[in-house]
């Protein structure tokens, strides 16, 4: 059985915590990329080379997006269950 209390978690809330996996892991890949270009001498794409200075302040405010919405639905389901 399951117990009762377990949180849901709904779908956004769900989508925005991949969508900052995904940005936040993009991001850590292409600077990793960027690294391993400048040791071996070999050019990359511009955008490869930028997308972490975009990448990594979205991450952020995906967080606190997601911080923002986790904290609603609990101050919701805390007014509902008085």
């Amino acid at each position: 059985m399951t117990n009762p209390n377990t949180p849901v978690i709904h779908r956004g809330e769900r989508a925005l915590a991949y969508m900052i996996a995904g940005v936040a892991g993009l991001s850590i890949i292409c600077m990793i990329l960027g690294i391993i270009s400048g040791f071996a001498h070999f050019t990359l794409v511009p955008v490869v080379l930028v997308f972490p200075l975009f990448g990594f302040p979205v991450t952020i405010v995906l967080i606190i997006a997601l911080v923002i919405m986790n904290a609603v639905r609990r101050s919701r389901e805390a007014r509902s269950s008085r």
